[in-house]
């Protein structure tokens, strides 16, 4: 057997035991609905919306995993996460990678949640509908 047979051999090994999960493809998606929340807020709110988008971050960072510590928020309205992209989410465990999604989820639910407490209900709904059409490929 070649050292290349070996090499893609072992490689499929890894493959097939993971479920195909695009960690890069899920931080995009992740970060344009981010991006729009700043957006959305923006458009109501005027400067004032990084201030609150910047107290929602900083209220809800000590309820996530530890993989989001090094976080923060950039001046466009993303997510900037640190070092987590240096990590090899694919190859870790399973529990790791649900953390990512939980969390990942948790902090859209704090940003609408601060949408409803500044903006009101209506605007929360038309938010909701609109980010249900962001990222609809994943």
């Amino acid at each position: 057997m070649t050292a290349k047979k070996i090499l893609s051999k072992k490689s499929n090994d890894i493959y097939s035991n993971r479920a195909s999960l695009d960690i890069a493809a899920v931080l995009r998606c992740f970060n344009d609905k981010f991006s729009y929340i700043f957006k959305y807020l923006s458009k109501e709110l005027g400067p004032v919306a990084f201030n609150v988008i910047e107290k929602c971050w900083q209220e809800t960072k000590p309820h996530l995993s530890p993989l989001w510590q090094k976080s923060k928020i950039t001046a466009s309205g993303q997510l900037d996460p640190g070092g987590l992209l240096k990590t090899n989410l694919v190859y870790t465990k399973d529990k790791i990678q649900a953390d990512l999604i939980r969390d990942l989820n948790q902090i859209l639910v704090a940003e609408v949640l601060a949408i409803k407490k500044n903006l009101g209900s209506n605007h929360e709904t038309i938010l909701v509908r609109n980010l249900d059409k962001i990222g609809e490929e994943i």
